[in-house]
């Protein structure tokens, strides 16, 4: 597991920067994450895909080769060369909200650091995708979807919260949560022992992604603080 691409990764990040530097003066996220017709292009929001493409996480060109956490179907699939999909954990638009509202970054290092540590893309089938965590199902009281949503993160402002609606750190939240009343089985693809999807929080993944890509991190970092020099 490697970063395809340290220079194309940092430009993304330097873009997130700059499009969150000029859009804050203005205090419209609309403007930051404008999603508008034929405006995906400009958005944080696509730049953290493309940001995420840098690892191998996606599922068009690489097939979610380097990705963390795989389900058992997943490993059929691929085994069999069928369709796979790549599932944000945490949505890209929660992502993209929690840096505009919360994070309020002071550098371009504070945006990578975020987006690698709280990322999570989980290697699904294409069958899982469309069939199974497009289900209704009900966490928190509350019954939808949650393609977009997850139970933990306000919609609104990317707010991470317990299950009363009250802040918590985010290193506490259990991002599989958003799997709740699904019958998928996840897999650590590191070590190829199964994930306890209730049990499970971001602060354990901030732990893997330190083994991985510790050398990684400190190259990006002496790069970044090029751009910002």
């Amino acid at each position: 597991m490697e970063l395809k691409n340290i220079n194309r990764a940092s430009e993304l990040i330097v873009d997130i920067w700059k499009i969150y530097q000029n859009t804050n003066v203005q205090n419209d996220y609309r403007i930051f994450n404008n999603t508008g017709k034929g405006a995906n292009s400009n958005s944080a929001s696509h730049r953290i895909r493309l940001f995420h493409d840098q690892f191998g996480w996606d599922a068009w060109q690489s097939r979610c080769n380097d990705v963390f956490y795989v389900t058992e179907q997943f490993k059929e699939e691929m085994t069999g060369n069928g369709e796979v999909h790549g599932e944000h954990l945490i949505p890209v638009n929660l992502l993209s909200k929690y840096i505009y509202f919360w994070l309020k970054p002071k550098s371009p290092i504070e945006i990578f650091d975020f987006l690698l540590f709280n990322s999570i893309v989980v290697g699904v089938s294409k069958y899982e995708e469309k069939n199974v965590l497009n289900q209704e199902r009900t966490i928190y009281n509350l019954t939808k979807k949650w393609s977009k949503d997850h139970p933990n993160f306000r919609y609104t402002d990317g707010r991470p919260t317990n299950c009363e609606g009250v802040q918590m750190t985010i290193s506490d939240i259990n991002p599989f949560n958003r799997y709740a009343g699904l019958n998928l089985k996840v897999i650590n693809k590191l070590n190829s022992e199964p994930i306890d999807i209730k049990m499970y929080k971001l602060q354990y993944h901030y732990q893997l992604i330190k083994m991985q890509y510790g050398k990684m991190i400190e190259d990006v970092h002496i790069k970044l603080n090029e751009y910002e020099d």
